[in-house]
C-alpha cells in the first residue's frame, strides 16, 4: 500500500468510527444484558469446580494453584475470591460482551458491516455460545483474544503489530487449546496483510512466503515469551493428542465423524441446510480472487475437521467453528439480497434486510435454548445434588466415584477417591483390597457415576458379587459431560419414531415432579419398536427434555 492510499485508509476509517463504535456498544449492551441475567452463578461443570477450589487453596496459603489450564485460574482469582461464584459471572460475562465486540470489528474489516452485525448476533445466540457462556465453561476467555489476535494482525506491514498478535495469541492459548487450531489462519492472515496480493501468483510468490517465515518467526516469539510464563502448559497439549479422555484426535473421517456431525447439528439449532447459504460467499471469494474468504472458509473447514473427529466433543465444542462460517453465512445472503434488489431503491435496504434475517434467527435460537438456561440457573443441578448429599453425611464419610469426585468433594467436604479408567481383572482386585481396607475406618459410598469408564462391564459385575449396595440417597440430578440444551416433547418423540423404526403405543402421560419449586414434569409415552413394547420417560421443563432424572448414592458394605 502506498502513502497516499494509507492516509485515505485511515481518513475512511477515522469518518466510520463513530458509526462502528454505535453498532458495537448496541452489540455489547444486548449481549450483555441477556447473559447478565441469565448466566449461573455457581459452578457447572467439571473444570470450573476445579478453577474454585484450586483458588480457595492458593487464597488459604495451602500452596500454589495447579491444573493444567492454569491461566484461567489466575483469570478468576480476584472475583472468585472478593464474590465467591459470582466471580466467575463476572468474568464470562465480561468475555462473551468482549468477544462480540472484537469480533465486530475483525469481520466489519474482513468482509463488511452489515456482514459484521449479522454474523455477531448468530455467533453470540448460537446454542454452542449460550450454553457455553452461560455454564461459565471458559470458552469465550479464550476466543475474545484469539478474535484479538486476529485483528492485531491485520498491521503486519509492522513488525512490532505481528510480535503483540503473537503474544495476544500466546494467551489465547493459556487460557484454552483450541485455538492452536486457528493458527493456520493467523498466519495467512498474516501473510496476506503482510504483502496484500492480487493474485495467486503474488499469494504464493515464493520470495514473498520466505519474507512470511520471517515475520512467523517474529509472531512466534510473541507466542515464547508469553508461554514462559507457564512453560508446562504446551507440554499439556501432548498429553491431551495422546489421551482419548481429554481430547485425541484421530484423524479426519474418522469413526467419530457421523458423531460430530449431529453435534455440529446440535450446535446450530439444526439450521445447517440454511447455512448452506456460505457456498455462495465461498464461490464468489473462489470467483474473484477474494483471499480472506477464501482464508475463513478454510479455517471453518479444518476447525469443524477437527473437532468432529476429537474423543471428547461436545456440542458445546463448536462455537469455533461457528465463528469462522457465520460471516461467509451472512456474506452468502448479502450477495443474494444485492441480487434480487438490483434497483437503486431496493439496494439500500439489504443491510436492514441482513439485520432483520440476523434478528429472527438469533431470536429463535435464544427462545428454544432458554428454558434449559433457565432451569439450570434456577436450580443449579450440581451443587443442589452433591449439597443436600453433604447434609446427610456422617464425619467419617468417604465416597466412591469418578469425574463426579471433584464436585462431590467441593460440595460436601467429603473426601472422595478414584480408580483407573477400564480396570483389568487384575486392576479390580487392587480396588477390591482398596474398599476392603477404607471399610474399616470409614462409612463408603458410591456417587453415581462410580462406574462409568467401565468398557469391559468387569468393575459393574465384580463390584456387586463383592458387596452390598444399598441406596443410601436419592435426589435430581445430572450428567455434566454433555451440558446440552433440551429439545422439544414433539422433537423428540419424532427423532424416536424415525431413527427407531417406532410407533406409538399409547396415550401420553405428563405428571408433575414432587420435591421441587420448579415445574418440571414426568413424560411417559408408550411405543412398539421393531414389533417390541418399549416407554420413552424423561423429564421435562417447559416443555423441553432435561437430563435431569433420580440419581442414587449406594452404601457399600461387606456382604
Amino acid at each position: 500500500m502506498n502513502n497516499g492510499q494509507g492516509l485515505a485508509s485511515h481518513s475512511a476509517r477515522r469518518r466510520t468510527f463513530p458509526l462502528d463504535s454505535a453498532i458495537a456498544s448496541t452489540l455489547a449492551l444486548a449481549t450483555l444484558c441477556y447473559f447478565s441475567i441469565y448466566t449461573q452463578s455457581a459452578p457447572y461443570f467439571l473444570d470450573t469446580f476445579g478453577y474454585f477450589a484450586d483458588i480457595l487453596k492458593a487464597h488459604r496459603g495451602d500452596g500454589d494453584p495447579g491444573g493444567y489450564r492454569l491461566a484461567n485460574t489466575y483469570l478468576y482469582y480476584f472475583p472468585v475470591v472478593h464474590l465467591g461464584g459470582l466471580g466467575f459471572k463476572v468474568i464470562s460475562v465480561a468475555a462473551i460482551t468482549a468477544f462480540a465486540v472484537i469480533y465486530y470489528f475483525l469481520i466489519k474489516r474482513d468482509f463488511s458491516r452489515p456482514v459484521a452485525v449479522v454474523a455477531t448476533i448468530l455467533v453470540v445466540t448460537a446454542p454452542a455460545s449460550v450454553i457455553t457462556s452461560t455454564h461459565l465453561k471458559e470458552d469465550f476467555t479464550c476466543l475474545a483474544p484469539l478474535a484479538l489476535s486476529l485483528v492485531i494482525i491485520g498491521r503486519a506491514s509492522h513488525l512490532g503489530w505481528i510480535f503483540a498478535a503473537g503474544i495476544v495469541f500466546g494467551i489465547s492459548l493459556l487460557l484454552k487449546e483450541i485455538s492452536l487450531v486457528a493458527a493456520p489462519l493467523l498466519l495467512s492472515l498474516m501473510h496476506y496483510y503482510r504483502h496484500r496480493p492480487s493474485s495467486l501468483s503474488e499469494f504464493f510468490s515464493p520470495r514473498a512466503i520466505l519474507r512470511s517465515l520471517g515475520c512467523a518467526l517474529i509472531l512466534a516469539a510473541g507466542v515464547g515469551i508469553i508461554g514462559l510464563v507457564h512453560p508446562s502448559r504446551f507440554s499439556d497439549f501432548l498429553v491431551m493428542a495422546s489421551s482419548p479422555y481429554m481430547g485425541q484426535f484421530l484423524g479426519p473421517f474418522s469413526p467419530l465423524q457421523a458423531r460430530g456431525v449431529s453435534f455440529w447439528h446440535e450446535a446450530i439449532l439444526y439450521l445447517f441446510p440454511v447455512y448452506f447459504i456460505f457456498l455462495v460467499s465461498a464461490a464468489v471469494a473462489i470467483r474473484t480472487t477474494n483471499f480472506v474468504k477464501a482464508l475463513y472458509l478454510l479455517q471453518f473447514l479444518i476447525m469443524f475437521v477437527f473437532l468432529s473427529n476429537t474423543t471428547v466433543s461436545q456440542m458445546r465444542h463448536y462455537a469455533p467453528a461457528i465463528m469462522f462460517l457465520a460471516p461467509l453465512f451472512a456474506d452468502g445472503c448479502k450477495i443474494l439480497l444485492e441480487l434480487i434488489a438490483r434497483k437503486k431503491t431496493f439496494a439500500r435496504l439489504v443491510p436492514a434486510g441482513l439485520t432483520f434475517i440476523a434478528i429472527i434467527i438469533g431470536t429463535l435460537q435464544i427462545m428454544y435454548v432458554h428454558p434449559t438456561v433457565e432451569y439450570r440457573q434456577r436450580m443449579s443441578p450440581q451443587v443442589s445434588y452433591y449439597g443436600k448429599l453433604g447434609e446427610q453425611l456422617a464425619a467419617d464419610s468417604l465416597l466412591l466415584g469418578m469425574d463426579n469426585c471433584p464436585i462431590a468433594r467441593f460440595n460436601t467436604g467429603a473426601p472422595c477417591r478414584t480408580h483407573k479408567p477400564d480396570l483389568t481383572a487384575e486392576g479390580y482386585e487392587v480396588l477390591r483390597a482398596e474398599v476392603d481396607e477404607l471399610l474399616q475406618d470409614h462409612r463408603v459410598y458410591l456417587i453415581p457415576d462410580f462406574f462409568s469408564y467401565d468398557a469391559n462391564g468387569l468393575v459393574r459385575a465384580r463390584f456387586r458379587e463383592d458387596f452390598e449396595l444399598n441406596v443410601f440417597f436419592s435426589s435430581l440430578g445430572e450428567d455434566y459431560h454433555a451440558m446440552t440444551y433440551g429439545r422439544s416433547i414433539d422433537d423428540v418423540v419424532r427423532r424416536v419414531e424415525d431413527t427407531r423404526n417406532c410407533i406409538q403405543s399409547g396415550p401420553r402421560h405428563i405428571t408433575p415432579v414432587k420435591d421441587t419449586d420448579l415445574p418440571l414434569q414426568l413424560f411417559e409415552q408408550a411405543f412398539r419398536c421393531s414389533g417390541q413394547p418399549g416407554k420413552l420417560r424423561f423429564i421435562t421443563y417447559k416443555g423441553r427434555q432435561t437430563p435431569l432424572d433420580y440419581q442414587h448414592v449406594f452404601a457399600v458394605s461387606r456382604k
